[in-house]
C-alpha cells in the first residue's frame, strides 16, 4: 500500500481546519510515514526537523484531528497507540513483535463483509472494527 500522500492533499480542507506550522508538519510526517507514528516517534521527527512543540500540545493536536476524523488512531498493542491519516484505504495490521515493525494488511472487502454478517446473525451490530496480527517478520526469522 502505497502511503505517500500528494503534498496538496496533505492539509485537509474540507474541514475548514485552521493551517498552523504544527499541523501541517504532522500531516506532513503522518504522510511520509511506512508506518502508524506513536507521539514519541512524532516527537523525535520534529525535533530532528528543528520544529520543537510541548509533547501536552502535540497530544491535544492529535486528538483534535482524531476526533474531527482526520487522523485514526491504532492500538498496536496494550503499550502504545499510534496514529495515522484516516484517508488511507481501509487497512488491518501486522506487527513483529520481536523488532516492533508494522505494516499494512489489505483484505478483500468481501471477506470482511461475510464476518460481519456471520456476526449480525449472532445477533451482533458491527459498527466498527480493528483487526491486527502479531508475529515475527521474515527480517527476525
Amino acid at each position: 500500500m502505497n502511503r505517500v500522500i500528494p503534498k496538496e492533499e496533505k492539509i485537509p480542507t474540507e474541514k475548514r481546519l485552521r493551517k498552523s506550522k504544527t499541523r501541517t508538519l504532522l500531516f506532513e510526517v503522518l504522510s511520509e510515514s511506512a508506518e502508524p507514528l506513536s507521539i514519541l516517534d512524532i516527537l523525535e521527527i520534529f525535533a530532528s526537523r528543528k520544529h520543537h512543540i510541548n509533547k501536552t500540545t502535540l497530544y491535544r493536536e492529535v486528538e483534535n484531528l482524531v476526533t474531527s476524523g482526520e487522523l485514526r488512531a491504532v492500538q498496536i498493542d496494550s503499550r502504545r497507540v499510534s496514529y495515522e491519516l484516516a484517508s488511507l484505504d481501509h487497512h488491518h495490521h501486522f506487527v513483529c513483535t520481536s523488532c516492533d515493525s508494522v505494516a499494512d494488511i489489505v483484505f478483500p472487502e468481501e471477506s470482511i463483509e461475510k464476518t460481519e454478517a456471520l456476526l449480525e446473525k449472532q445477533g451482533i451490530v458491527v459498527t466498527h472494527h480493528a483487526l491486527e496480527f502479531f508475529g515475527v517478520c521474515k527480517m527476525c526469522t
